[in-house]
């Protein structure tokens, strides 16, 4: 296709001189009549940066390098750690092209009952609630997606299959059989 997609992570890092080097790299591919899409992702400094290219009148870096912008940012609701989860009960597949969730494959007895992480979002929100709460964190809730795939993928491990072997997760550690009843 003649593209080159290149990813620049810490991009709040890059200075003056490494955008030209970057412009330099686009220009000799144009020429070659290959594009080239640059996507920087850094830390809040990056938008100064594109501030500071603005103010200097820099439009080859902005127009090349910085034509967008897009802030990321963690889970903030119950709706998104619900989709979360449904993710690794419907989505996700482990081991690869074995036709098991994440879910099904730590937790398959539970799994076949109608057990579904999806069902214990909210257990898992007032969970994070919880701990913010314990650790004087008063602003706004958002749950870096670090964080919340490390809790999840950590409570599969080391209570499903491949780890303590209990029936199925609860927020209070304690062992639990599964019911058979599933969420709707």
């Amino acid at each position: 296709m003649r593209r080159i997609m290149l990813v620049i992570d810490e991009a709040q890092r890059l200075t003056e001189y490494h955008y030209n080097w970057l412009m330099d790299i686009y220009n000799d591919l144009d020429y070659e009549k290959i594009s080239m899409t640059v996507i920087s992702v850094g830390q809040p400094e990056l938008l100064a940066r594109r501030t500071f290219f603005l103010e200097q009148k820099k439009a080859q870096i902005i127009g090349r390098f910085m034509t967008n912008e897009h802030e990321f940012y963690g889970i903030r609701s119950l709706e998104e750690i619900e989709h979360c989860l449904m993710c690794y009960d419907e989505v996700t597949e482990y081991p690869e092209n074995s036709g098991y969730s994440y879910t099904r494959y730590f937790f398959p007895d539970a799994f076949d009952k109608g057990k579904r992480l999806k069902c214990y979002a909210n257990d898992l929100f007032n969970l994070f609630k919880d701990l913010r709460n314990e650790h004087g964190l008063s602003k706004k809730m958002e749950i870096p997606m670090e964080y919340f795939t490390f809790t999840v993928e950590n409570a599969l491990k080391l209570n499903g299959t491949t780890g303590n072997g209990i029936d199925w997760i609860t927020t209070n550690r304690n062992i639990t059989s599964s019911n058979g009843i599933g969420c709707k």
